[in-house]
């Protein structure tokens, strides 16, 4: 987790949240709402990829009181990780814009 400085970039953000990535140590940040997650980058996109993927998935469907119908289990025993619907559309939005950017700064050379 990174702090305001020069060497970390915002490759996506939206007002509830951002991905971006740490340029020296190439540490990604995937900050939303209450929620902060760091990777390296073949695991930040595999993750954020298949919460979107998985989003109808019966098994993540959970009704809860709260208004978050997606659940996900986390590595760690007895933590879960709970979205609705548009929360997932719009962390879509946030790894569609930060991947193309990535790529497109690693076919220019500047990563």
């Amino acid at each position: 987790m990174h702090e305001k400085h020069s060497t970390f970039e915002i490759l996506s953000e939206t007002r509830n949240g951002y991905l971006g990535v740490c340029t020296c140590c190439l540490e990604f940040n995937f900050a939303y709402k209450n929620l902060v997650l760091t990777f390296n980058e073949k695991d930040m996109f595999s993750i954020l990829n298949w919460l979107v993927e998985n989003e109808n998935n019966p098994a993540n469907v959970v009704n809860m009181h709260h208004g978050k119908e997606r659940v996900y289990a986390s590595p760690v025993k007895n933590i879960f990780l709970a979205f609705n619907i548009d929360e997932l559309k719009e962390i879509d939005v946030l790894i569609t814009e930060a991947q193309i950017l990535w790529e497109a700064k690693g076919l220019a050379g500047q990563r």
